[in-house]
């Protein structure tokens, strides 16, 4: 069993693109609209989950407070504690994510160019998405040079289509990358 295990890591591992998606939580994947009322947009989880079974490495860039705490784990912690006491039904799942990017200060919120560029640096000059609900974010993202898609969460609710979105990304994004990136 273990042997499997381990072949299916391996697998997985060299199918996986070193594209990067980052999204925004709030009314991006999580609908906070409502407090005491968290919820999955209509498509967000299959949309996580579709990203990842298709190798594509998955982070999420998001605003919270100072007052979170003094430190990333903190804040996560509390991130964390903060969605789940305000979710519906059941809770979020929180695997879909390699890394999550927060303000460690109010001065880094977005549209900071700080996350991005966190962002940026974490992908190693591979190519990257940013995905939000949010007008001015999606606009400083692309700025930076990162391919950039606006999620419309009052009207359409839709995510990029997954069988086209590496080549949304490739034909977005305004910086130089490595093609080892591209490992299909």
């Amino acid at each position: 069993m273990k042997i499997l295990i381990t072949l299916f890591i391996l697998q997985f591992s060299l199918q996986a693109k070193s594209i990067w998606v980052y999204l925004d939580l709030g009314n991006t994947i999580i609908d906070t609209r409502v407090k005491g009322d968290f919820k999955y947009f209509k498509k967000s989880q299959m949309f996580l989950n579709d990203l990842v079974a298709n190798g594509f490495s998955v982070g999420a860039i998001t605003n919270i407070p100072e007052s979170f705490g003094d430190s990333h784990e903190a804040k996560l912690k509390t991130l964390k504690t903060y969605i789940q006491d305000n979710w519906k039904d059941g809770s979020f799942s929180w695997n879909s994510f390699k890394i999550i990017f927060l303000p460690l200060h109010n001065g880094e919120l977005k549209p900071s160019e700080v996350l991005y560029l966190r962002a940026l640096e974490n992908a190693k000059n591979c190519p990257s998405i940013y995905i939000s609900e949010n007008l001015k974010e999606v606009e400083k993202a692309k700025s930076l040079g990162m391919a950039a898609y606006l999620f419309d969460f009052q009207e359409k609710q839709d995510y990029p289509e997954i069988d086209s979105l590496e080549d949304y990304i490739l034909s977005e994004y305004q910086r130089e990358y490595s093609k080892e990136c591209l490992n299909n």
